[in-house]
């Protein structure tokens, strides 16, 4: 990880500011002092000015980290090798004991990681593996994951994961840690950590047979490489899209994607994808009865991988021989070479079983020691063993049914739950329904008494104007101006109308749209009557909201009865009711 951190951090370039520095809590005062001294390399002037003011105005854990990181370089570490595990491990060790119950996260993680990259270099994977955790761990007490070094400690975790053949978990961690980083939290590694862990999660993906997540994460690494026209990650991306249709066995899919990849990789000297595409690419020609081109690759192919072993041995090596020494005994076989086609499988399951210890060493460990103990106590019961079985079966029998039981219990009492709510749900919608309902006929009843009231007002001016012209008296012209204005006056307005067509609405859901789709000939006047007869309400109450006479309304119901083909008042009803 350092030597990957070096190289991407020193792209940023801005003095830190120490006042602003100091201002910061300690966890995330030594975040940002880890990013800025990974930068400025130790021992630099830079770093000796930081030192310098730590030293003078900063914390005990401060110095503390200060002199971690000036004894860690003195080791030598990242360039060393085997013999430099011990060191680093005797100095992660004394700093926790300095540090003891310390809440600085971040300073711990560091330890815990460094261990890991100490791990990896002694050629360890699974404590290399165990310590990331433990430096997650302790990052994951920021739940917001802003310091960048969590999500790349995921990546790396989802990395381990991929070399010991989980690929479930590594697409798990891999898509984690690219969301984590997809806002750009993390501004020093904002260019190349979305293209690492996006096309990482894409090959694990693709691994599980999760076809389809696995080409939106390549798909993603792409169009960033794209993006930043970045030719070293554009081989990578081109590569990878290529493989995945490989590895579904679709050829000729493959071909142009590989060609492509393994060319900017040959250009940018990325020797361990030169290896993987070199093969695939063969093993592409091979499949479609190409096989004159086979040998160049698999000769770039081998060349790969020495330069690979070469300029990083820490990376793992084996499924690249794997792969290539698969592939030579295929076209051995092809060629009818048997002693080629055995010497190269020998060499393929070879480098299979060397992945296979290397890699699951402390699990194949942990299967012996469990069988040894369970051995030895086999050996020492065998007299019980038999007499116990009995009781074990019963027990087993009890306990099975008994869980059977409290399966149906859990069962019938949730299928009731459910029910009582959905009758509860049920029966709280019909009172709203109801209570909707009550208003809404309870206005258009007041609305009718109004009517009515205006009726008799009328009546009553009118048999004293009748009075009046009876006894030849003059009729006062405030009677005949009052009488107009009553006769004039209209109780429902189309304000009045709207509201009541909401009350409406909210009691018969999707009437009024359906009787305009069914018949969308009506009349204004047609269409209030309907909604009426709807309520229930008598011809009087209706003749009074809608401000006629019953002569009126009984033309209005026969025009309507003539429009709609119905014969008399009793099917009209029934067609309203069907609506």
């Amino acid at each position: 990880m350092l030597l990957l951190m070096l190289t991407f951090c020193r792209q940023a370039a801005a003095q830190l500011n120490l006042d602003s520095l100091m201002k910061l809590d300690g966890w995330q005062r030594t975040g940002r002092l880890s990013i800025y001294l990974d930068h400025v390399g130790i021992g630099s002037p830079e770093f000796n000015r930081v030192q310098r003011y730590l030293e003078a105005k900063g914390t005990r854990e401060d110095k503390i980290y200060l002199n971690y990181k000036v004894r860690l370089h003195q080791t030598g570490f990242p360039d060393a090798r085997k013999d430099g595990y011990t060191a680093v491990k005797q100095l992660t060790d004394s700093v926790f004991r300095e540090l003891g119950a310390t809440g600085n996260h971040v300073l711990r993680a560091d330890l815990f990681y460094t261990l890991g990259e100490a791990a990896n270099i002694r050629f360890n994977p699974v404590l290399a593996f165990e310590n990331k955790l433990y430096c997650l761990d302790e990052l994951s007490t920021d739940p917001t994951g802003r310091f960048y070094d969590q999500s790349w400690c995921l990546y790396r975790i989802a990395c381990d994961y991929y070399c010991f053949n989980d690929f479930e978990s590594a697409a798990l961690w891999a898509s984690r840690a690219y969301h984590l980083n997809a806002n750009g939290q993390f501004q020093i590694l904002a260019e190349w950590f979305p293209k690492a862990s996006s096309n990482l999660a894409g090959v694990a993906f693709a691994k599980t047979g999760q076809h389809d997540s696995s080409a939106r994460y390549l798909q993603i690494n792409y169009q960033l490489a794209e993006a930043t026209r970045n030719k070293v990650w554009l081989g990578i991306a081109s590569g990878y899209l290529g493989m995945l249709p490989y590895w579904r066995n679709h050829w000729d899919e493959a071909v142009p994607f590989l060609e492509r990849g393994l060319t900017l990789c040959v250009e940018n000297k990325l020797w361990d994808n030169v290896a993987m595409l070199s093969v695939a690419l063969a093993d592409c020609y091979l499949k479609t009865g190409q096989v004159s081109k086979t040998d160049s690759l698999l000769q770039l192919a081998k060349s790969a991988i020495y330069r690979q072993t070469e300029t990083n041995p820490l990376m793992n090596p084996f499924p690249a021989f794997i792969g290539y020494f698969s592939l030579q005994s295929q076209l051995s076989l092809l060629r009818n070479d048997k002693q080629g086609y055995t010497r190269f499988a020998d060499s393929a399951q070879l480098y299979e079983s060397r992945q296979e210890r290397v890699f699951s060493r402390d699990k194949k460990d942990l299967a012996e020691a469990r069988m040894a103990v369970r051995h030895q106590a086999l050996a020492s019961e065998v007299a019980e063993q038999r007499a116990r079985q009995a009781t074990l079966r019963l027990w087993s029998v009890i306990a099975v049914g008994l869980l059977v039981v409290m399966l149906l219990i859990l069962i019938v009492k949730r299928q009731k739950l459910r029910y009582r709510i959905r009758r509860e749900e049920l029966e709280h919608t019909r009172k709203l329904a109801e209570e909707k309902l009550n208003s809404a006929l309870s206005d258009l009843k007041t609305q009718a008494r109004l009517v009515e009231e205006k009726e008799e007002l009328i009546g009553l001016v009118q048999t004293e104007i009748d009075a009046l012209r009876a006894g030849d008296l003059p009729v006062p012209d405030a009677h005949l101006k009052r009488l107009e204005e009553i006769r004039s006056s209209v109780i429902l307005t189309d304000d009045d109308w709207a509201g009541f067509k909401i009350k409406f609405e909210a009691v018969y859901p999707g009437f009024l749209v359906k009787l305009t789709h069914a018949h969308a000939n009506l009349t204004q006047a047609e269409t209030r009557y309907i909604l009426l007869r709807k309520l229930k309400l008598t011809p009087k109450e209706m003749a009074a909201i809608l401000g006629v006479g019953p002569e009126a309304l009984r033309n209005v119901s026969f025009r309507l009865r003539k429009k709609l083909n119905v014969s008399d008042s009793e099917q009209l009803e029934e067609l309203i009711e069907r609506i």
